[in-house]
């Protein structure tokens, strides 16, 4: 057998993007099944949707914003989808919650979303073992402005992703948000 030498580094060297607004196109959107919680509890599917900065001095840097199914926390995921896609969705309400607030349960097809843009205001806390990452707040519709906002998809990135989507069948995503 050949003996193979490489070195593995010292593993992933993130760092967020500092606060502030930005305009984000979105790159790949990948559906995560829930997982087990240690000490039981409920869990629910996970939407990680990948971003890129598309202007300014961050141009290209790369954020990821974690969407959970969990119903009352569904509102970050509902207004990428509202702001990136107005009209290839469905969304229909699906009862009340205990506050009396409308639940909506809603259907889209996540390759709608690759190459769509939003503006977001970003920060920054510590994810759950303790290390920096970026929060996604303010989600709105990227209006452009003019051509210095404005630039066309990087036809690698998107000929990675269509690859990508059509390696595994489309498939209809159901969430539920309040």
């Amino acid at each position: 057998m050949p003996k193979i030498e490489f070195s593995a580094g010292t593993g992933l060297d993130f760092t967020p993007i500092p606060k502030g607004t930005y305009n984000l196109r979105i790159r790949k959107v990948e559906q995560k099944p829930a997982k087990a919680k240690e000490g039981g509890g409920e869990s629910f599917p996970t939407v990680w949707i990948h971003v890129e900065v598309l202007d300014g001095q961050y141009e290209e840097k790369k954020a990821t914003l974690f969407c959970t199914m969990k119903p009352e926390k569904g509102w970050q995921l509902r207004a990428v989808v509202q702001s990136c896609i107005p009209g290839k969705y469905e969304e229909t309400e699906a009862g009340k919650d205990a506050d009396g607030k409308p639940i909506f349960a809603m259907a889209f097809d996540t390759d709608d979303l690759i190459d769509t843009t939003f503006t977001a205001d970003l920060g920054i806390e510590d994810d759950n073992k303790g290390k920096p990452r970026n929060t996604f707040n303010k989600i709105r519709e990227h209006v452009v402005s003019g051509p210095e906002t404005a630039k066309p998809a990087d036809s690698k990135a998107t000929a990675e992703a269509k690859a990508e989507a059509d390696a595994a069948p489309a498939l209809r995503r159901r969430m539920t948000a309040s």
